[in-house]
């Protein structure tokens, strides 16, 4: 009687070696989770080990804030949920409108770049 081979398709040294390959890649997988290095902060009772706080530092703010410019950028409409807020990507400002208008900024300056409609 021929005998079937029920557990796998592969020889056993291949089988040890798909499964060591494995292992070794969830290990590398789950050492850089946060929560594995959490299991080893406990202290005898199993409560978790916390760090004292840093003591607080009065400062003076060395930095102001101003506005550099304004511009129209078309109204909004938030019944039509038309609210977002303009996006910044190099070097300018992007605001649509209910309008469906587009413009475009100079950041530094405000002045109008485009416009389309």
């Amino acid at each position: 009687m021929n005998s079937i081979r029920l557990h796998s398709a592969l020889p056993a040294p291949r089988r040890a070696l798909c499964r060591a390959a494995f292992l070794a890649a969830a290990i590398v997988a789950v050492s850089g989770c946060s929560t594995v290095k959490g299991w080893f902060d406990m202290d005898k009772s199993g409560a978790k080990a916390a760090s004292k706080p840093l003591e607080l530092v009065d400062f003076v703010p060395s930095a102001t804030v101003a506005r550099m410019w304004t511009a129209d950028a078309g109204a909004g409409d938030q019944r039509l949920g038309l609210a977002q807020s303009p996006t910044i990507a190099d070097g300018r400002v992007y605001a649509a409108a209910a309008d469906d208008t587009i413009r475009a900024f100079d950041l530094q300056t405000g002045a109008k770049a485009w416009e389309y409609r």
